[in-house]
């Protein structure tokens, strides 16, 4: 691998003043490899992908006689880091000496699994938050402005579960983290500038892409822009490490044991399998609603390219209500990952509280009156149709808290009244019903 950070800046290139480039390329001389139009497709190729990382600084923009190499760059596992507008979407030619722009377009980027990308409206947008789930731009916030985005729209994965069920599930080849959200004042999270994108299976396995849907202003650059953009990119080389924490199940009755179970493995195409990455990982599990119901365990971990799974047994008596689990991943260089899980203790209290919903021919009935049901089927925000046998119900509550706005934020759970709606109409226990159809383990 050769490890080398290649950023494409040509200022001769078309709408180079409106991309936000830096004044002078002296701002990239952290880079290994600084690339004219011209020279970006040799790098690239010279690179050999895994271990190296591509920064174009020209979205949506790009040299159409570099596609190419661009792909293959990809396709071997190269991470990349696109800043601007909508990757990928305006090739640009050389015809007799002059750069000729296409039009807009979705060839390109359908290629690396982007369907569309549409635009996103910032004039709700009151501020930026960066996330602490990987908490790379968290240095960058405060350099990054509120500006117009893009919203990419994902087809990831073509394949399927049940070929012949249109709608099924299929394999979760990419993991996909907002690092930096936009919200309202209100707290309303409306926007996503900053995306990435894990490729933890498919045609671009072990890549990580980090998509910048904005251009950087003269502000970031003084502020030692060139080396915030190295940091980006050279997180991207690092390739993925793929991090799982998960109970059992969604809940627990009481005088069961909570298992938690610890799944770790180096993920890439020219990866040494047995080369061993050292990860600490800080489990800690809280009751909601009871400080004194608590359980912290530490664990050192050398991952590889082998798949590891540990199971650890939560040493707590288990109560009625919400339990919430949070794992601090660190990695042999410092990269911070923070796992979220939950898990609930059954609650019969809660289980008998409200009326039961009936129905008669035509309508469900509650509180003797029609209960119409209208919406769409949910799906989670972590792995979406597969809910019921990867549960995570720290995720059901945030989604449930987001979909019904700010005023819910709070910390009693949004799943519990569901689950107890469902549980009296249909007349079965709630593990039964959506939470211990299967382990996931």
């Amino acid at each position: 691998m050769s490890g080398r950070l290649i950023v494409f800046y040509d200022p001769s290139f078309p709408a180079a003043e409106a991309a936000g480039l830096p004044a002078s390329a002296a701002a990239l001389n952290a880079f290994d490899a600084v690339c004219s139009a011209e020279d970006l497709a040799e790098a690239l190729a010279s690179s050999g992908g895994q271990g190296a990382s591509f920064v174009n600084l020209h979205s949506p923009y790009f040299p159409k006689s570099a596609w190419r190499a661009i792909l293959d760059f990809l396709r071997n596992g190269g991470g990349l880091v696109s800043v601007g507008g909508a990757p990928f979407k305006r090739p640009v030619r050389k015809e007799d000496g002059a750069w000729v722009v296409e039009h807009e377009q979705t060839a390109y980027h359908q290629q690396l699994h982007i369907h569309e990308v549409l635009p996103v409206d910032s004039g709700r947008v009151d501020h930026l938050i960066a996330s602490d789930v990987i908490p790379l731009m968290e240095s960058s916030r405060e350099r990054l402005t509120v500006s117009d985005t893009w919203n990419l729209v994902p087809h990831v994965t073509k394949s399927s579960d049940l070929p012949h069920q249109m709608g099924s599930a299929g394999p979760m080849d990419t993991r996909i983290y907002p690092l930096l959200k936009g919200s309202t004042a209100n707290g309303r999270e409306v926007a996503a500038p900053v995306v990435l994108w894990e490729n933890v299976g498919g045609p671009f396995l072990g890549g990580r892409w980090l998509f910048v849907n904005q251009p950087l202003t003269a502000s970031f650059w003084e502020q030692d822009g060139g080396a915030e953009v190295r940091r980006w990119a050279a997180f991207c080389a690092k390739g993925i490490t793929e991090l799982w924490i998960k109970p059992n199940y969604a809940t627990y009755e009481s005088g069961e044991r909570a298992i938690l179970t610890l799944q770790a493995q180096r993920l890439g195409r020219g990866l040494q399998v047995h080369e061993p990455q050292s990860w600490t990982f800080r489990i800690s599990v809280k009751h909601d609603g009871d400080e004194s119901s608590e359980w912290n365990h530490t664990v050192t971990v050398d991952v590889t390219g082998q798949f590891y799974v540990q199971r650890i047994p939560v040493a707590l008596d288990i109560k009625p209500g919400a339990y919430r689990v949070v794992c601090e991943a660190e990695g042999p260089d410092g990269e911070i990952r923070r796992l979220r899980q939950g898990f609930w203790g059954a609650d019969p209290q809660l289980l008998q509280a409200g009326s039961p919903v009936t129905c008669n021919r035509d309508y469900f009935i509650k509180d003797g009156r029609p209960m119409p049901v209208v919406g769409m089927t949910y799906m989670t925000s972590d792995v979406a149709r597969k809910f019921l046998f990867l549960p995570n119900t720290d995720v059901w509550d945030r989604d449930m808290a987001q979909m019904r706005g700010p005023a819910s934020t709070g910390s009693a759970p949004a799943f519990g009244p569901l689950i107890a709606i469902l549980c009296r109409w249909t007349g079965m226990h709630p593990r039964r019903l959506c939470v211990r159809l299967t382990p996931s383990c």
